[in-house]
C-alpha cells in the first residue's frame, strides 16, 4: 500500500518519473526471479542426485524383507539340527552308560 502512495507521489513529477520507477521495480523482481530460478535448479540437481544415490525405504523394505524369511527359514533348521544334536548325544550317552553297567 505504501509503494503505492509513493508511485501517485511520483506521479506529481510526470508520468515520465513513474515509468523510470515501475521500469526499476521490474527489473529489479526479474533478478530476484533469475536468482530464484538459479536456486531452484541448484536444487532440482542436489534432488536428482540424491534419487540417484540414496535408496528409497520402500525399495530397501522391499529388499530386506526377502531375506527376513531366509533367516526366519535358516534359523529354523539350525534349531533342528541343535534338538538332533541333542537327541543323539542324549542317545549316545544313554547307550554308553548301558555298556559300562553290563
Amino acid at each position: 500500500m505504501e509503494m503505492f502512495a509513493g508511485l501517485v507521489g511520483i506521479l506529481q513529477y510526470g508520468t515520465l518519473p513513474a515509468v523510470l520507477v515501475l521500469l526499476v521495480l521490474v527489473v529489479m523482481m526479474k533478478q530476484d526471479l533469475q536468482r530464484i530460478h538459479q536456486r531452484m535448479d541448484n536444487l532440482e540437481g542436489r534432488l536428482d542426485y540424491l534419487d540417484r544415490q540414496c535408496v528409497k525405504k520402500a525399495e530397501l523394505y522391499q529388499d530386506i524383507s526377502g531375506w527376513r524369511g531366509d533367516i526366519r527359514r535358516l534359523e529354523g533348521k539350525l534349531d533342528g539340527l541343535k534338538d538332533e544334536f541333542f537327541y543323539l548325544k542324549g542317545r549316545f550317552d544313554h547307550e554308553s552308560t548301558k555298556r559300562t553297567d553290563s
